[in-house]
């Protein structure tokens, strides 16, 4: 069971305990998501990471096409503002935000 440790998961091993357990370019995106989630108050390695348990695989070298993929995409919405559309609720395992409400049929 994970407990904070280092060892328990990638992620914390990355941003708690100053290892370095990703490919480097992966390393270098997950800090600038790090950096733009902490100034919009949130937590996009931690309690709102939406790509669990993706982690793993990525720690041992595996779908690192992906995950650059994806952690750009998320990089990108950080940028625009729509991060909330990707970032996981822990209470509700859904998006914090689903994005615009779609308009009314009949208006």
């Amino acid at each position: 069971m994970p407990n904070g440790r280092p060892g328990d998961n990638p992620l914390t091993d990355f941003r708690r305990h100053g290892l370095e357990p990703f490919a480097p370019e992966v390393a270098r995106l997950l800090r600038r998501i790090e950096w733009l989630g902490t100034q919009a108050g949130r937590d996009p390695l931690g309690r709102h990471w939406p790509f669990s348990p993706r982690e793993f695989d990525w720690e041992r070298g595996r779908g690192i096409e992906e995950a650059l993929h994806v952690l750009t995409d998320l990089i990108v919405r950080f940028e625009r503002g729509r991060a909330d559309e990707v970032l996981i609720d822990p209470t509700t395992g859904k998006p914090l935000s689903a994005g615009p409400n779609p308009p009314a049929s009949g208006s």
